[in-house]
């Protein structure tokens, strides 16, 4: 026999065949004679070690409030801010020269090499 045929023959089969009246309900009432599955309890939040940090950066703001000049205590507003920082890359702008971009370089590789460099040298399909 075909592949074909055999599908014909399993539908004409098919197609006489019903579920009894009951079947839904005694399959809902099997369903819900299960048990619940019992889920672990939640992990707690570890509090006794998140307080010392927290402890520690109320005092290091609280400290640094206090060791604020007085001049600094008023902020400019955002818009004088925002011109002095405009300002400021202008003059960078300025003063662009090609040894701030070799600088740039050495340092992005200098800091991206060390982080990438245990990625390079474990990969998963060495275990494997």
């Amino acid at each position: 026999m075909t592949p074909e045929e055999i599908d014909r023959v399993l539908l004409d089969e098919a197609a006489g065949v019903r579920a009894s009246r009951d079947f839904s309900a005694s399959v809902m009432a099997a369903v819900r004679r299960e048990p619940e599955p019992q889920l672990p309890p939640p992990i707690p939040f570890p509090w006794a070690r998140a307080w010392p940090g927290l402890a520690a950066v109320g005092i290091a703001v609280v400290a640094a409030w206090f060791a604020m000049p007085p001049s600094m205590e008023t902020s400019p507003p955002v818009a004088e801010r925002a011109v002095e920082a405009a300002q400021w890359l202008a003059g960078a702008a300025a003063v662009f020269d090609s040894r701030w971009v070799l600088i740039a370089a050495v340092v992005s590789v200098v800091t991206v090499v060390p982080a990438l460099a245990p990625l390079w040298l474990v990969s998963y399909r060495r275990g494997s």
